[in-house]
């Protein structure tokens, strides 16, 4: 892989409209569609791609904390750490 490029962010006020906008029972279409949208016209496939790995993880993270499948930071460190706080 190339150097990784700085992707423009949208603005606070957009982000909030489409994560309104988006529906729990989004195709993959339409998310995709959303990000294209997102992206500046110089935009890479793997600028494309990565936008779509983020998108993922952030949509598996958040559905893992409303099902309660998260750790603690104290939990954390001391598992991964022995830190005995």
């Amino acid at each position: 892989m190339g150097k990784i490029r700085q992707i423009a962010q949208p603005s606070k006020a957009k982000q909030r409209f489409v994560m309104q906008r988006r529906t729990a029972m989004a195709t993959t279409k339409q998310i995709v569609h959303e990000i294209a949208e997102q992206l500046p016209e110089q935009a890479t496939l793997e600028d494309a791609m990565y936008s779509l790995y983020v998108r993922q993880k952030l949509e598996r993270s958040m559905q893992a904390a409303k099902e309660g499948k998260v750790t603690s930071q104290e939990d954390a460190r001391k598992r991964f750490l022995n830190d005995p706080r």
